[in-house]
């Protein structure tokens, strides 16, 4: 199990917000610029939806406070995590280039 506030966990979360913060940045970009879109691009938003999908599986090993004190148990981590963020994590890390595939645009 990954302790929650252990420094491995800690440098994690930094990294993902960073990623976030990118993403806010880039997504918009290729929205309002669609025609100018390169493989670069491209394939950063894919490396970083990887590192998403990474952490959510990090996500199913990370212990949890309830009560005040911590939860280490490998399944109450995990059905923890299904009922809580897991559909919204998996929802958030949907490639927006399907969703632009799917709309039938060639220049994906």
């Amino acid at each position: 199990m990954i302790r929650e506030h252990s420094a491995f966990r800690i440098c994690w979360d930094a990294l993902i917000l960073v990623l976030v913060l990118l993403s806010c940045l880039l997504i918009p970009y290729q929205l309002a610029f669609l025609h100018e879109i390169s493989r670069v691009g491209n394939c950063l938003m894919m490396a970083i939806g990887l590192v998403f999908l990474f952490d959510i599986g990090l996500n199913f090993f990370t212990t949890y406070r309830e009560g005040g004190s911590e939860v280490l148990d490998p399944a109450a981590v995990r059905s923890h995590y299904l009922r809580g963020h897991f559909a919204f994590d998996m929802l958030a890390n949907f490639p927006l280039a399907a969703l632009l595939l799917l709309a039938g645009d060639p220049q994906v």
